[in-house]
C-alpha cells in the first residue's frame, strides 16, 4: 500500500520544481511512482512505510497535499496510464467501463454465464435433489455480494473529480465464495 500526494509544479527559466520523494529501493517494492498530472495537480504514490522528506522547494511547497494512505500502487498506476489527458467525463467512462470488466472477470472466471444459466435451470427441475438446489443457492447471495460492491465503487467513480484514485479489490470475496461446481451437481 501506499501513501497519495497532490502539489503543482512550478517551472521558472531554468529549473522545473519538484516533489522530492523518498529514496527508492526496487528490490523491496518501495519506490516512489509520479502518476501524472491532471487539471495542473501532479499525483505522487511513496511507500506508506516513508515519510516525504521534510528538504522540499520553497516554489511548490504550499501546493503539497497529502491525499491519503492504503492505496493500492499498481490500481492506481494502471488508473492513471488508461485516463491518460482525457476530460473528466471520459475518465470516468473508461474507469467504469475498466471496473464493469473487471467484475465480469471475477465472477465469470468462478462461474460463467453458461453455468449460471444450467444453476437456474437446475433450480427448476422437479427431479433434483433439496440437497443440490440448496447448494446451487449458496452461490446466488455471492454474486449479489460482488454485484454490491460493484455498484458502491461505480458509485464513487460517478461522483468523483479524480475517478483514477478509485480502487477495488474483488479477491476479498474469494474467502467466501461457495465451494460448488456444475461437476459436483450433474448426475452422471
Amino acid at each position: 500500500m501506499s501513501k497519495l500526494y497532490k502539489y503543482q509544479k512550478v517551472t521558472d527559466q531554468y529549473t522545473t520544481y519538484t516533489l522530492i520523494t523518498p529514496e527508492n529501493d526496487p528490490e523491496l517494492d518501495l519506490s516512489s511512482v509520479e502518476l501524472g498530472t491532471i487539471d495542473g495537480e501532479t499525483y505522487v504514490l511513496i511507500p506508506e512505510s516513508e515519510t516525504l522528506p521534510e528538504n522540499q522547494p520553497e516554489q511548490i511547497y504550499e501546493s503539497i497535499v497529502y491525499i491519503g494512505d492504503g492505496y493500492d500502487k499498481q490500481g492506481l498506476i494502471n488508473n492513471f496510464k488508461i485516463t491518460r489527458k482525457k476530460s473528466l467525463y471520459d475518465r470516468k467512462v473508461i474507469i467504469a467501463t475498466s471496473l464493469n470488466q473487471v467484475l465480469g472477470s471475477y465472477i465469470y472466471g468462478y462461474y460463467d454465464s453458461g453455468t449460471q444459466q444450467t444453476f437456474q435451470a437446475l433450480l427448476q427441475i422437479d427431479t433434483v435433489s433439496i440437497e443440490k438446489k440448496t447448494l446451487i443457492k449458496t452461490i446466488f447471495p455471492w454474486i449479489q455480494l460482488c454485484l454490491t460492491y460493484y455498484y458502491s465503487k461505480k458509485t464513487e467513480v460517478i461522483n468523483s473529480n479524480m475517478p483514477e484514485l478509485i480502487t477495488w479489490d474483488f479477491t476479498q470475496f474469494d474467502a467466501v465464495k461457495p465451494d460448488v461446481t456444475l461437476e459436483d451437481l450433474i448426475e452422471s
